[in-house]
């Protein structure tokens, strides 16, 4: 069975202008990526040529998102993010907040559950934006 969510990654110059210069500014901009999140967990993260799990959601071109920076659970219709002890933290807004100076980190390790719209912000600069999908408008 596939998850009814997805994740649309994209870079946002509003969290690079709050998060500093923890890594390189973002390059030229790209047009969103989605990718379908399978049941279970789904692995955040920048590649590696010796990882033996590489990410599902891979974020390269952001050198502020960690090799292993968090996960996404789908458990039946529900969806949560968990940060996993990344350099930079992985933070939380709901879907119509931008990122602020207030904007504080996950604690490592405890899930956060998302809803439709959700964003979560990784590295210096990447937007992670959850979506519901296949499920018909009431």
């Amino acid at each position: 069975m596939s998850s009814p969510w997805e994740v649309v990654i994209e870079a946002d110059e509003a969290w690079f202008a709050v998060r500093g210069t923890p890594a390189d500014p973002p390059v030229a901009p790209t047009p969103p990526r989605r990718v379908a999140l399978g049941d279970g967990t789904s692995l955040v993260g920048r590649s590696s040529s010796d990882d033996d799990h590489p990410p599902e959601v891979v974020v390269d071109d952001d050198t502020g998102v960690s090799r292993r920076h968090a996960q996404f659970v789908v458990d039946g219709d529900q969806l949560t993010v968990v940060d996993l002890s990344s350099t930079n933290g992985t933070h939380v807004t709901a879907g119509g907040d931008g990122p602020g100076l207030r904007t504080v980190p996950l604690v490592p390790g405890v899930p956060c559950l998302l809803v439709d719209g959700d964003h979560v912000y990784v590295g210096a600069w990447t937007r992670l934006t959850v979506r519901r999908v296949g499920i018909p408008a009431v």
